[in-house]
């Protein structure tokens, strides 16, 4: 038997590459927060899994509804309202304008990214319904892995801490960077005592469990191209023919180092790793009981315990119940899943409430008679999230009077109110109600709903004789007592 230079024959070197498999290098959770954040970024990018960056898109286009700003004053109201709309107005062209896509970059720097939301914002006078106001014409987020977050208190002191942005390795700017600019910070996920949060991947598990997956994945690609260099070792006989004696049937030493020779050169032409084992004899052999069951290094089951775990992550937990005796079942619970989504909104409506305030801060002086509004952003119902049942639930609050009737229309029709109310009036306009109305038979808002009969299917009608006048005391007219 022939070995290669490691000194190990097929079977043996198969033993060492499994030791290396299950020595594998050790998993560790970054405790920096810019290495937590770097590494949030890298598991992103490319996420084997599949399931992460899926479920996080979907949340975020759930949690980027319609937000809309209520106050009691109306005109006050229409103002912020057209103000929402058309937030980096001046980047138009360059980047989506409104609030809706504003709260995307939100979700995406909550869920995403380092969870550490910092907003920065530029303020200008505008005009909006013949009332000039100072408000914030571009907001947009800083990358949370350029922000330092330092505080020069020996003990600390919510609201001392200073807010920097790196824009190289060993230089750093402090923020608010410009007279006009104003910053805003949120940390979704950490106490207020925390200089730096954790990322909402990082502390969900949600990251180590990437890690591993991407471990088992890469581990078992690489023992398949293990497998493909085996497979050179082909069948052509059995050992018996050497047990003949007769050398007619086995190589010659000549032949035999010159089949040696041509595996190796296969081999070296594919670019296999060094160190693949040759076993040669002097007889043809058979190799399969060399080759180890490789099947079982991409079985599914090594994945579904670490899909579990990400799914748990993410707020998808796995309860198992009983069907039966000898069967049990597990589905997945997204209520966590949901409330997350929900208290996402509810978190960035409390932003845009504290940028709504500095505004009314701002324009007291200018705009006495809106100081004193009261301010409430409001968002619709997640329609991701509603049912039949909750459908269903609506309307019946509709037929009590309990809902208005933009949010019926908004909520079940899933339309936009305004519009249909435009396209209400064209109708009513250009008469399409009359052009458009239903037969008489099934107009319920008709008040009569008496089917007419063809004319000549209606029977004559039966005239009662006339009655005759009676003298005497009894008038003329009347029916004789």
């Amino acid at each position: 038997m022939a070995l290669d230079k490691k000194n190990l024959n097929p079977l043996l070197k198969w033993l060492w590459d499994l030791l290396s498999f299950y020595s594998a290098e050790e998993i560790s959770v970054p405790t920096d927060y810019h290495l937590q954040v770097a590494g949030v970024k890298g598991v992103l990018e490319s996420d084997i899994s599949g399931i992460v960056n899926s479920m996080l898109d979907y949340a975020i286009s759930s949690a980027s509804a319609d937000y809309t700003v209520e106050t009691d004053n109306e005109q006050f109201t229409e103002i912020l309202n057209t103000w929402l709309s058309k937030i980096n107005i001046q980047l138009l062209g360059k980047l989506p304008v409104g609030i809706n896509a504003f709260a995307k970059e939100y979700f995406r720097e909550r869920w995403k990214n380092s969870s550490l939301v910092v907003v920065r914002s530029l303020w200008e006078d505008v005009t909006i319904n013949s009332q000039t106001f100072h408000l914030p014409t571009k907001l947009w987020l800083v990358d949370g892995i350029n922000i330092e977050v330092k505080d020069a208190n020996k003990f600390r002191i919510i609201g001392d801490e200073s807010y920097r942005l790196k824009y190289d390795e060993n230089n750093s700017i402090a923020l608010p960077a410009k007279k006009n600019e104003s910053i805003f910070v949120q940390k979704p996920f950490a106490s207020w005592t925390s200089l730096y949060p954790t990322p909402y991947i990082i502390s969900r598990g949600i990251w180590k469990n990437l890690m591993i997956y991407d471990l088992i994945n890469k581990k078992g690609e690489r023992f398949v191209g293990k497998a493909l260099e085996y497979m050179l070792l082909m069948k052509k006989g059995t050992e018996n023919l050497a047990l003949k004696g007769d050398a007619s049937f086995i190589y010659s030493e000549e032949d035999l180092k010159k089949a040696k020779d041509d595996l190796k050169s296969v081999v070296s032409d594919n670019k296999s790793e060094a160190g693949t084992p040759v076993y040669s004899t002097n007889f043809d052999t058979e190799f399969e009981h060399f080759i180890p069951d490789y099947k079982k290094l991409l079985d599914a089951a090594l994945f579904t315990s670490v899909e579990t775990r990400i799914l748990a992550g993410l707020g998808l937990v796995e309860i198992v119940e009983g069907v039966a005796s000898s069967r049990r079942e597990a589905i997945l619970n997204p209520k966590p899943f949901q409330e997350e989504v929900h208290q996402g909104m509810k978190d960035f409506s409390v932003l845009i409430k504290d940028i709504l305030l500095m505004v009314i801060e701002k324009n007291k002086t200018n705009h006495p008679k809106y100081v004193n509004a009261k301010v409430k952003v409001s968002f619709p119902p997640v329609l991701a999230f509603m049912t039949d049942s909750i459908r269903d639930h609506l309307l019946s609050m509709y037929d009590r009077g309990l809902l208005s009737k933009a949010t019926y229309t908004e909520l079940v029709g899933q339309v936009d109110f305004d519009i249909e109310v435009m396209k209400r009036k064209t109708e009513k306009t250009k008469k399409l109600d009359d052009v458009m109305a239903p037969p008489v038979i099934q107009n319920t808002d008709n008040k009569d709903t008496t089917i007419q009969a063809p004319a000549n299917q209606i029977p004559p009608q039966k005239v009662k004789p006339e009655k005759k006048a009676i003298k005497g005391n009894v008038d003329a007219g009347q029916e004789k007592q």
